[in-house]
């Protein structure tokens, strides 16, 4: 096994073999999509969409009763959490997308609408979208670590909960998970094995075949090269003191579990196999009715040391050019403490997308006031326009992103256009935005 070198994490290194899985014409080599999904409403004001306190009325942040809004290039920041490391690293890589109304205070409303694009039931998630039509055929074409998914029957998608063991447990269906010992005797499983085995190559050595047979066959067949793919993954995985660590996050009333290192590590082993292009993961408890700040601020900043894991990881493994992160959530905080010390819900949040060295990087999209209120703008300028502006909702980022990602004419030709809405051409960089 060799090592990725990975400072921040204290000398953690997640670990692949020394040879990468052999490229064959069943690998999937096009673009990678990764949503992470930041559960319960972060808030855009201590991160990416930063406010001071506005004389007269309630106060937004206590982080700006002693500091100021604080910039890299076009993009400002909150100084709080240890956002600047974060954005002095990848300012260029980042474009921030401010005052998106998600139109609702309700979580299971918040993210049906900010990762289907729809906020009515039944439209395919943006990853489910991108895998159905990239790579349909792959085992691990749609993975789901965690988080809102939904796929329309587009695509089948995998759901895991502890990745290693997953993928060894597909593999060895009859050994315990807990204990490795066979889950049946093993006599029992010998006998099985040779019903199967003399059932397939019954139908194997019959001249003609009924549709149903055809159908099983084939069903075989995929399963066997799957398994042989699987199996090539399993082969891939780190060593146990290799695996990437959960972490418990301080935090007060409660701790908080964290499973997005692993779920990283899992995703980026998954593409770099070939087996799939899609992940989603989450993480996160930014419910934060009390105990707003001292809340947040672990939680941020978790997620950008996470980030950072994710891009040098990826970076090691050469996926980091083929790779589209999009950062996302419910919804945001209200623009005012309640009596707990806390923020409520608010309808106004924001997206981040990233790419290695992407054109249309270092850029802002959108628009909120002092007291973070959503502006209209202009959707051929994306600048402000109070007379004939529009405001920004899900939908049109997800419209934007599935041409970005190569999906849009899929989601039309199946029925899940975006055909309401305006076309917004945030990836376009020649389209300079202002921040008001």
């Amino acid at each position: 096994m060799r090592n990725v070198a990975l400072a921040v994490f204290g000398g953690f290194t997640p670990g692949i073999n020394s040879v990468r899985l052999h490229a064959s014409e069943d690998d999937y080599a096009g673009p990678l999509f990764v949503t992470l999904q930041l559960n319960g409403g972060y808030d855009p004001t201590c991160f990416c969409d930063p406010k001071i306190n506005v004389p007269g009325e309630r106060k937004i942040s206590h982080w700006a009763d002693n500091a100021n809004v604080q910039w890299v290039g076009a993009l400002p920041y909150a100084p709080f959490a240890n956002n600047q490391w974060f954005y002095e690293k990848y300012a260029q890589q980042i474009l921030v997308i401010n005052g998106v109304d998600a139109q609702t205070n309700s979580h299971d409303t918040g993210k049906l609408y900010n990762w289907s694009g729809r906020n009515s039931v039944g439209a395919p998630t943006l990853a489910a979208l991108h895998a159905a039509a990239h790579a349909p055929d792959q085992p691990l074409s749609y993975t789901v670590f965690g988080g809102f998914s939904y796929t329309a029957d587009l695509v089948r998608f995998n759901r895991f909960s502890g990745f290693e063991g997953a993928i060894r447990g597909i593999l060895n269906p009859s050994v315990r998970s807990w204990d490795g010992r066979p889950a049946r005797p093993l006599m029992e499983l010998s006998i099985a094995q040779a019903v199967v085995n003399s059932s397939i190559r019954s139908m194997q050595n019959t001249d003609f075949h009924s549709p149903r047979i055809a159908s099983n066959l084939s069903s075989y067949e995929e399963a066997r090269v799957s398994r042989r793919r699987l199996a090539a993954l399993a082969d891939s995985l780190p060593s146990q003191n290799e695996i990437a660590p959960s972490l418990s996050l301080q935090m007060p009333g409660n701790n908080v579990t964290s499973e997005l290192l692993p779920q990283i590590q899992g995703a980026l082993l998954i593409f770099n196999s070939g087996l799939g292009s899609a992940v989603d993961i989450e993480f996160g408890d930014f419910d934060t009715h009390d105990n707003h700040e001292a809340r947040q601020e672990p939680q941020l900043m978790h997620v950008a040391e996470a980030v950072d894991y994710l891009w040098t990881f990826a970076d090691e493994l050469g996926l980091a050019e083929r790779l589209t992160v999009l950062i996302g959530s419910d919804f945001g905080r209200t623009n005012f403490y309640n009596d707990g010390n806390g923020k409520d819900h608010w309808p106004i949040g924001s997206y981040i997308v990233m790419g290695k060295n992407p054109r249309w990087g270092g850029r802002v999209v959108g628009l909120t006031d002092d007291l973070h209120n959503p502006l209209p703008i202009n959707p051929l300028t994306l600048k402000r326009d109070s007379t004939n502006g529009i405001l920004i909702h899900p939908g049109h980022i997800h419209k934007a992103l599935r041409r970005y990602l190569g999906c849009h004419d899929l989601a039309n030709a199946t029925g899940f256009e975006l055909s309401s809405i305006e076309d917004l051409d945030i990836f376009n960089p020649m389209i300079q935005t202002d921040l008001g």
